[in-house]
């Protein structure tokens, strides 16, 4: 049994159908206008024949002669009563059909527009989509009937673990879902946010109840997205479940707190929390997890099927061993996507201890993206310099301040036996001096993306530009995209320079290409000599404030 929405919600949603009245009523006012307008273009006679369906109220005597005074023309269903005819409709069952004819009105939308605006209205994790569902089925007749008709309605489950579990909420919505997938999302009032709880014994046992219900749905559900605050509860809530997800696509497991502060609060070893997966999952192809445990590096052995990979740090600090983690990625043989952020972690992510350096070489031979973000200076080290990658096509670091680790990295990469395939770069919130310590080593690069680039100047730019040295070498000789963003001071004769003067070098010498691709993002006008001059030059030219717009 359903139960009713409170007043609040009530009245919200009377706020929302009156919403909706409204855009229907101008939308059938305007479309009302438009076909009458294309009808007497199309057929002047139309106005005749229109008037000639009202009636003429005047008496016998007036409507044979030319006296206008007093004519009046009136809709049949709106005929005076004192003039109507003695078949005439009282005029309470009018207005009833007219107001009748009004609500009806809304019906003739079309089906994928209402289902569309509900979608919009509750198919959104963010918002307690688990009373939204419920609450538009509950307003009439009509909204219930797109509601049930509406697949997508039913099919995501999210649940909060800092209020009481609604059962009855959360059984209407698996049982409307029928047999389809479900996208479920285990996460606090707001979610991507660490929210100040006052015990995570409490949160684990929210967890537990959660478990309880996704059990019996594990072979149904198709993305399952859970957010805790503390490592244990998210500990906990991986070892209960057990069993075969067939249809599990997507895992996401992030916490905010590391599992060894919480552990040794409460007295227990960090170590006997370190989850090994219990469920099966033969097609999961994205895993999102937060390395809240020295240990927990170790259980990415048991998912060996996936193709895209996120780590995340905790808030605090936390350290690992890098052989572990590596020797783990490469047993997944199918990974071609990896992503390290750091960017919730602390301010001193960039100085952590010095990590072990790893002992051995390790290929991770699928993957072909490789992105870091905010992560700590010895791990972007140890990790590039101890690993082969003969299928990364893509590198893309973000915050990178430290010139002499740039140097390091792109030597590396720049030997074709650990990167034959890298052809595309992209830094963003570099530091000062990066890029002429890098530029030497780039011959690698066909396409440079330089987002917030704050710290490039005329003279960095310049160095890609022309012979540099006493060996006049040419640096970056394959770059044919150049992309910028937020860079300040950069000007347009930089620019002009750049493409000029490798244009005239790739008619002299084959070994240096010429630019292709030029897209500066920059809130300043361009103009048209310029504009015009970039556009001969340059095969795929662009220049504006957004890169939406590119």
């Amino acid at each position: 049994m359903e139960h009713p929405p409170n007043l609040v919600a009530l009245e919200r949603y009377a706020a929302y159908a009156y919403a909706l009245d409204l855009v229907r009523d101008v939308w059938i006012f305007l479309l009302g206008i438009l076909s009458m307008t294309v009808y007497c273009l199309i057929a002047p006679d139309g106005i005749l024949q229109m008037l000639s369906q009202f009636h003429d109220t005047r008496p016998e005597s007036l409507r044979n002669s030319n006296d206008t005074k007093g004519f009046a023309l009136h809709p049949p269903s709106v005929i005076p009563m004192q003039v109507a005819a003695p078949s005439a409709i009282p005029l309470e069952k009018v207005i009833i059909s007219q107001t009748t004819t009004k609500r009806d009105s809304a019906h003739k939308l079309p089906w994928e527009l209402w289902e569309l605006i509900f979608r919009y209205v509750s198919v959104n994790p963010s918002r307690d989509k688990l009373l939204q569902s419920v609450k538009l089925a509950a307003v009439c007749k009509f909204w219930r009937t797109v509601s049930l008709s509406c697949p997508r309605l039913w099919d995501t489950l999210v649940i909060r673990t800092d209020n009481a579990l609604n059962r009855d909420l959360i059984h209407t919505i698996i049982t409307r879902s029928r047999a389809r997938g479900l996208h479920v999302f285990v996460a606090h009032t707001e979610m991507h946010i660490p929210v100040p709880i006052q015990s995570f014994v409490h949160e684990s046992i929210h967890l537990m109840d959660v478990v309880r219900i996704l059990q019996p749905l594990l072979l149904r559900i198709k993305v399952l997205h859970v957010e805790a605050q503390g490592g244990l509860g998210a500990a906990q809530f991986m070892l209960s479940l057990t069993g075969a997800c067939e249809v599990l696509e997507e895992l996401s497991l992030i916490c905010f707190q590391p599992l060894q502060t919480i552990t040794a609060n409460n007295g227990q070893r960090s170590a006997h929390w370190s989850w090994m997966s219990r469920i099966h999952t033969p097609r999961l192809a994205r895993l999102t997890m937060t390395l809240s445990s020295p240990n927990l590096p170790a259980s990415l052995a048991s998912f060996t099927s996936i193709r895209s990979l996120t780590l995340l740090f905790p808030i605090d600090n936390i350290t690992f061993d890098l052989n572990v983690l590596l020797s783990s990625l490469a047993s997944m043989k199918s990974l071609t996507e990896l992503t390290m952020d750091g960017s919730g972690g602390p301010a001193s992510v960039l100085a952590l201890p010095i990590l072990p350096f790893p002992n051995n070489v390790f290929e991770l031979p699928s993957l072909r993206t490789l992105r870091f973000h905010t992560v700590a200076r010895e791990l972007l080290l140890h990790f590039i310099l101890r690993v082969r990658f003969p299928s990364m096509t893509t590198l893309d670091i973000t915050v990178l301040p430290h010139f002499a680790v740039g140097f390091h990295l792109f030597a590396h990469l720049n030997n074709p036996r650990n990167a034959p395939l890298l052809k595309t770069l992209c830094l963003s919130h570099f530091g000062p001096g990066l890029l002429p310590s890098i530029f030497p080593h780039l011959t690698f690069c066909c396409h440079l993306k330089l987002h917030h680039a704050g710290a490039l100047d005329d003279l960095q730019l310049e160095g890609l530009a022309s012979p540099q040295g006493l060996t006049a070498t040419w640096f970056a000789p394959r770059l044919r995209s150049l992309e910028l963003s937020h860079a300040p001071l950069v000007t347009v004769h930089a620019l002009r320079t750049l493409v000029g003067g490798r244009k005239e070098q790739s008619t002299l010498e084959s070994s240096v290409a010429a630019l292709e691709d030029l897209r500066v993002f920059h809130t300043a006008r361009l103009s048209a000599t310029d504009r015009t001059w970039f556009r001969n030059q340059v095969p795929m030219f662009y220049w504006g404030s957004g890169q939406d717009n590119a």
